[in-house]
């Protein structure tokens, strides 16, 4: 019996062939890479799902920060626009201020000499020649200390003042020379007519002094 059970045994054993252990082995490995490789899939769907969200916020931050960075470099060069205006307006201050000062100090200048002027001369249109020359050259004056203080002070202007008071400086020179010949020809028409009537008063005198003798004469000779 036992050669019979041993035999059976390994008849049984023989029986059972190897490709089905094999073919078990291989099912359950690869059962097992499915689950792992469907568990792999699923952590990079959701980490790929987590990367584009946060390259969403990233993108909507980056574009928050722009408009920042667009709203300071506005603010910026509205501030140097301002500070560039500001600089121009207190140069331009600078510049009136001492213009305004020039301008007062040769009205004062002019009144004073003005004053002057009519206590010693007595022609009319003399003086009011010399009125105009002096009142050119205050304006001349006036005119240099604008070009010095613009020359130390560049400001760009609105108007052209200068060739505007060059014209009147020349207009003034011109009238003040009219006015003086005006007042040469008066005065030498009252020269003239001083003159004659010195020469008539000599005259005057002559004949009276000439009729004085003669009666004189006639008198001494009534006495005789």
């Amino acid at each position: 019996m036992t050669r019979l059970e041993d035999q059976f045994n390994e008849d049984g054993f023989n029986s059972t062939p190897l490709g089905e252990f094999s073919r078990l082995d291989s099912l359950e490995a690869g059962s097992e890479s499915y689950s792992i490789s469907h568990s792999n899939r699923e952590t990079i769907i959701e980490l790929t799902n987590k990367v584009q969200t946060l390259e969403l916020i990233i993108n909507s931050y980056n574009e928050v920060l722009q408009g920042y960075i667009k709203e300071v470099s506005r603010t910026t060069s509205d501030i140097e626009q301002l500070e560039s205006r500001l600089r121009t307006q207190i140069d331009r201050s600078k510049l009136d201020f001492i213009t305004v000062i020039g301008v007062f100090v040769s009205i004062f200048t002019f009144l004073s000499i003005e004053v002057q002027i009519l206590k010693f001369l007595e022609n009319f249109w003399v003086t009011i020649g010399f009125s105009f020359i002096l009142f050119s050259l205050l304006l001349s004056f006036g005119l240099v200390l604008h070009f010095v203080t613009e020359r130390m002070i560049p400001v760009e202007r609105p108007y052209k003042a200068p060739k505007t008071v060059i014209y009147i400086i020349l207009g003034t020179f011109v009238v003040s020379l009219v006015f003086f010949i005006i007042g040469h020809f008066y005065e030498k028409t009252n020269l003239l007519s001083e003159i004659n009537l010195i020469k008539e008063s000599m005259n005057q005198i002559e004949s009276s002094s000439d009729n004085q003798i003669l009666n004189f004469t006639s008198y001494e000779y009534d006495q005789r």
